[in-house]
């Protein structure tokens, strides 16, 4: 029972304790009018990735990024040539092939125009997201885009050649595009489009701790865009909550039935006596609640030391607990210190080897529950 309880505790644990050091991100939608421009966030302890999104791409170089007075240029952009592949979208159709009777080079022509209409789609959204000029307008083509993309993954190479495609090629054989060509074109696409992502973006990082505040303010041509105040959490203790297991120091005793008297001769009525449990649990459980202060200048990668102090409970006793701990993120904890706790101990009324008589009495009879110091260890999460 131990082993499965300690094994699921890691688990969970491993599981948490990644999510503490994976970054969370803050998203500030500079297209969005009703956005607000001055906001505030208490934040716990950990990092985060502040992303503003659609920004005008051809103006980047003049948003201006203050965090805490440390200015952050975002790097000037030359808008891409997408040229080279609306050419390459335009040579996808039918070529004049003298090899197929009645080539139709009209037919060529206007099936071209039809089957490569969805690429074109998606170079001419490309050209619009650079060419607009205010946020909100980035905002639509970037839906546009990201509803491009989407159907670009979905759909593969063969999948679109498949179903794009004309009726006749003069020799009653459909024109087709290539397979190789069209995977290309795609794939090209869909860097272009990642890459636009990135051009009307901008993210930072930064690492909440207790006690810190951030300023973070983002203008364009000396406007301010948006203001935020980050406000790190207060609370220097961390509550966590788990499984303790505390050293069983107490000793059950139970009736031992004897034919013998108290001298040693063989008696024919059984007898019972005060005797010592010769089995017993190792190690006690208790369900936890421990607070901890953590040592935070002590902290490597994540890991901080502290000390904790807490409350458990079982069906048999209330349990105070005190030491030393690690904390792992925010979320997971290790203890390992002293407990207290009334354990079984023999009653004063019995001594070991008394005689109760022919009749047996209870286990709980002879003992009695005194507070007793232990060696425990706990594993908490913070939920």
């Amino acid at each position: 029972m131990n082993k499965l309880a300690i094994g699921l505790f890691a688990l969970v644990s491993a599981l948490m304790s990644a999510s503490v050091f994976a970054a969370q991100t803050i998203t500030i939608d500079l297209g969005n009018p009703n956005r607000a421009v001055n906001e505030s966030f208490v934040l716990k302890k950990g990092t985060y990735n502040l992303k503003f999104i659609n920004l005008v791409a051809s103006d980047k170089q003049f948003y201006r990024l203050n965090v805490d007075s440390i200015f952050k240029m975002p790097t000037a952009l030359s808008v891409p040539d997408t040229s080279d592949i609306i050419k390459k979208i335009s040579n996808m159709g039918p070529k004049s092939d003298p090899n197929i009777a009645n080539f139709n080079k009209n037919d060529a022509d206007s099936c071209t125009a039809k089957i490569i209409q969805p690429y074109q789609d998606v170079a001419a959204s490309l050209i619009q997201l650079y060419n607009a000029t205010t946020e909100p307008q980035v905002k639509v083509v970037r839906a546009v885009l990201k509803s491009h993309q989407e159907a670009l993954i979905a759909e593969s190479p063969t999948a679109y050649v498949n179903k794009h495609s004309c009726e006749d090629g003069g020799d009653g054989q459909p024109f087709r595009l290539n397979v190789e060509e069209v995977k290309e074109i795609r794939s090209e696409l869909l860097d272009q489009i990642k890459q636009a992502f990135d051009d009307t973006e901008i993210t930072e990082k930064i690492t909440a701790r207790t006690n810190t505040d951030y300023q973070v303010v983002l203008t364009k041509e000396n406007v301010t865009l948006y203001s935020a105040s980050f406000i790190g959490n207060q609370s220097r203790w961390r509550t966590h909550y788990g499984l303790s297991f505390i050293q069983n120091m107490g000793t059950r005793y139970y009736s031992e039935q004897t034919f013998k008297d108290k001298e040693g001769n063989d008696i024919a009525t059984a007898q019972y006596k005060v005797a010592k449990a010769q089995s017993q649990e190792e190690w006690l459980h208790s369900v936890t609640a421990i607070w901890t202060l953590p040592f935070e200048s002590l902290e490597v990668y994540g890991v901080a030391p502290g000390f904790s102090a807490g409350l458990g409970l079982n069906e048999e006793s209330v349990t105070a607990l005190f030491g030393p701990s690690l904390l792992i993120g925010e979320n997971v904890l290790l203890n390992i210190g002293f407990s207290i706790s009334r354990q079984d101990a023999l009653s004063p009324a019995y001594a070991v080897g008394d005689y109760l008589g022919e009749k047996p009495s209870d286990s709980t009879d002879l003992t009695v529950q005194q507070y007793k110091t232990a060696m425990s260890f706990t594993m908490g999460l913070r939920f």
